[in-house]
């Protein structure tokens, strides 16, 4: 295991894709490529052996915290930890649930888009920032966006589906950045009126 030092928490530019690196500033990649030089759990780009996969895995929300400072040593969940602002439609979708509407909307969207054996659609489940809820936000900086993310960060087959206790799990994990990120975030849901342009277009349609 090497050694490693908190990078800065600026915004990273370009940086939306699952493999980039930024090795110099402590952010690297963890997951497979098919063009990988350096042995599987360490940075495809320059090596370094970071994490602890066993304790990783071991996907105990008693050490959940520590799984997390793993998390954000890849360079694209640093991102979603530290780096891209939520946007309006995300914020509002948070406050909208509150943490106990949230936690049944996680368990539900980890069902929905992980919860089976990898599929043909897997990568492609979870849409990135433009287009995400706070959830899928959660989903990219959790690696739990797609089987294949799941698989190197939480140690479970993309041929298996979750078991109950692991989509429990990962649920009260995508509700651990939601609560980092939107920290003064009520239990309850949060009355938000539509704008009036967006009354406007759901009647519309």
């Amino acid at each position: 295991m090497g050694t490693w030092s908190a990078p800065p928490e600026t915004p990273l530019k370009g940086m939306r894709r699952c493999h980039r690196t930024d090795c110099t500033n402590g952010l690297h990649c963890f997951l497979k490529h098919r063009k990988r030089r350096s042995p599987e759990g360490t940075c495809i780009a320059c090596g370094v052996d970071l994490v602890d996969w066993p304790r990783v895995h071991q996907r105990d929300l008693d050490d959940v915290a520590h799984t997390i400072e793993m998390l954000k040593m890849e360079s694209v969940r640093h991102e979603f930890w530290c780096a891209v602002p939520l946007t309006e439609r995300a914020t509002i979708y948070a406050r909208r649930h509150g943490r106990m509407g949230l936690l049944v909307a996680a368990r539900k969207r980890i069902a929905s888009s992980v919860g089976k054996a990898a599929g043909a659609w897997d990568g492609r489940q979870t849409p990135w920032e433009d287009k995400a809820n706070v959830l899928q936000y959660a989903q990219h900086a959790t690696a739990t966006c797609c089987r294949k993310c799941l698989e190197v960060w939480h140690g479970i087959p993309r041929g298996e589906a979750l078991s109950a206790r692991d989509a429990e799990y990962f649920a009260q994990l995508l509700l651990r950045f939601v609560e980092f990120r939107i920290p003064d975030l009520g239990n309850e849901r949060q009355r938000i009126p539509r704008k009036a342009g967006q009354r406007s277009l759901k009647k519309a349609s």
